[in-house]
């Protein structure tokens, strides 16, 4: 029950799911750009009911198949949330969600993506799917909120996110330790290959969150300097447009 596993990296079977995730976040993200603004509204909101649909449904099938437990299935792993920030974010535009998932959800999902760890046995087609579009929607939907519905990461909105990161772990450490789970990895090492996870507990957890720091700057780095390149060439689109 709930036997962890993970897909070797380059192997045909990490091809097979990687190709079409990183195919979807890109003809989805075309796709919202070519819309107008009611169809950009429409589109992103779908989008969202079919991310909450994938937050709410996956808790009935886990319990009809008998993998439910409060040990592992409660959505307190940092990607589970992001899934949820994501629905939220997507359907009613909330700034603060945005933020958090941006810096969550992006890093979160490239490193699940590229060096997966199942949560349950690879057996269950269904599973495999919702792990793959659990963490493709995290990286999608920041994407799309930034690149399609225009909003933006605010200065220090990545100092905050560092720090509410942080407030989570005891939070979660203390519910690790009533239940005798292991979300967010705090009390164990996951078995992914990541070149990340170094040394045993607690060590490794005071690298990944060095880790998590540079990824979050990283994140805000690239998010707000394609936000200016946008609009850079918006202000010289309509500056042309004017001159003719």
């Amino acid at each position: 029950m709930n036997q962890h596993q993970t897909i070797g990296i380059f192997s045909s079977q990490w091809f097979i799911y990687t190709i079409p995730c990183i195919t979807a976040i890109f003809v989805v993200i075309l796709l919202g750009k070519k819309f107008k603004e009611t169809g950009k509204n429409f589109f992103r909101i779908g989008l969202g009911i079919v991310t909450l649909a994938s937050v709410v449904l996956i808790h009935p099938y886990l319990m009809f198949i008998g993998e439910w437990s409060l040990q592992t299935s409660l959505p307190i792993h940092m990607c589970e949330l992001s899934e949820i920030f994501a629905a939220v974010a997507l359907i009613w535009q909330r700034q603060r969600l945005f933020e958090i998932l941006c810096y969550w959800g992006i890093p979160g999902g490239i490193h699940s993506i590229l060096t997966p760890e199942l949560l349950h046995s690879g057996e269950n087609s269904w599973l495999t799917m919702h792990y793959y579009f659990q963490h493709t929607i995290i990286i999608l939907a920041p994407i799309f909120l930034l690149v399609v519905s225009n909003m933006r990461l605010p200065d220090r909105s990545w100092i905050k996110a560092f720090l509410i990161t942080n407030l989570c772990i005891p939070v979660i450490g203390t519910i690790n330790w009533i239940l005798g789970s292991n979300y967010m990895y705090l009390t164990e090492k996951p078995i992914a290959n990541n070149p990340f996870l170094i040394g045993g507990w607690p060590w490794y957890i005071v690298v990944l969150d060095l880790v998590m720091l540079a990824h979050i700057y990283l994140v805000f780095i690239i998010c707000t300097k394609k936000v200016n390149v946008f609009q850079s060439i918006a202000k010289n689109k309509i500056t042309n447009y004017e001159t003719d």
